[in-house]
């Protein structure tokens, strides 16, 4: 008996300490896109259009399901997304042991990058998610996934379904930004917040940025499925503003909300403001 007692407190042992579950049991564990002992790695293509600068560039890693348990803290991805010597592609190195990460996963993990384009007119991001194997170097191996595409947060189809007086009738339907993630474990990407805010209208017209604080939630639609029936009263708007709505995203069922509101559609539904190719036409001249 006490033989079998031993043997079961052994294995325990051993079981907990292949599972981390501090930040010290995590040092020297890496998540990470480059795996020289397999010699497999990929590159992180931001695009032409991307701001490539921190701190726009904002980079999260998280545990699935919880983020609270274990996430990258203040270790920002000035530290852990960098470029690939002087090239212009980036790749996901981070230790995950390092002090400021807080907790540490007890299994798959999510990352997600994110960044403004140049013109600041819209977003980009990717994802990526990986299950872990303590046996490795690499505990979060992101080396076999494929080169990270970024993906722009585009904006939304906006129709008009019905008009009464000020008040309009809205479908929305946010592009699919599905094919900005890669991974060996289901999607991070389980939802679109629809946003609006409004903004001086005449064209072209400036919406209010991407920063979300400044938007209003309109409402969270699943992937692939479009929001209709919404109304707006075009009467609650300020002199010269018109509507705009965009899309931010949710990844993990709202453990993280994206850092940036994307592209924005511009709603013209303030009778005030000139439409772009509707303008009265030159009349002939007299001969």
């Amino acid at each position: 008996m006490k033989i079998k007692l031993a043997l079961i407190a052994l294995l325990l042992i051993v079981g907990f300490a292949a599972v981390p579950t501090s930040e010290a049991a995590c040092a020297g564990y890496e998540l990470n896109q480059w795996n020289a002992t397999l010699g497999t790695y990929n590159y992180s293509w931001l695009g032409a259009d991307a701001d490539a600068t921190y701190p726009s560039i904002v980079g999260r890693f998280w545990q699935p399901a919880n983020y609270a348990a274990f996430n990258q803290g203040p270790y920002d991805a000035s530290q852990w997304f960098t470029t690939y010597g002087a090239s212009a592609y980036f790749y996901v190195h981070a230790n995950t042991g390092e002090g400021s990460v807080i907790g540490c996963s007890s299994g798959n993990v999510y990352t997600v990058v994110e960044t403004k384009t140049t013109d600041g007119k819209s977003a980009k991001f990717f994802s990526g998610g990986v299950s872990a194997d303590f046996a490795s170097a690499i505990v979060w191996d992101m080396s076999t996934l494929g080169d990270w595409n970024f993906v722009e947060v585009a904006k939304p189809t906006v129709a008009v379904a019905n008009k009464a007086g000020s008040v309009l009738t809205l479908n929305v339907t946010p592009a699919n930004l599905t094919g900005g993630y890669l991974g060996t474990i289901p999607t991070a990407i389980t939802g679109y917040r629809i946003m609006r805010s409004a903004a001086a209208g005449n064209p072209p017209g400036i919406d209010v940025g991407r920063v979300p604080g400044a938007w209003t939630l309109v409402q969270r639609v699943n992937p692939g499925t479009p929001l209709t029936g919404y109304t707006f009263d075009c009467a609650t708007l300020g002199t010269g503003q018109d509507l705009f709505l965009a899309v931010q995203m949710e990844f993990d069922n709202a453990q993280v909300l994206g850092s940036y509101v994307g592209a924005s559609t511009q709603v013209r539904c303030n009778s005030t403001l000139a439409k772009p190719g509707l303008g009265e036409k030159p009349k002939p001249k007299l001969r």
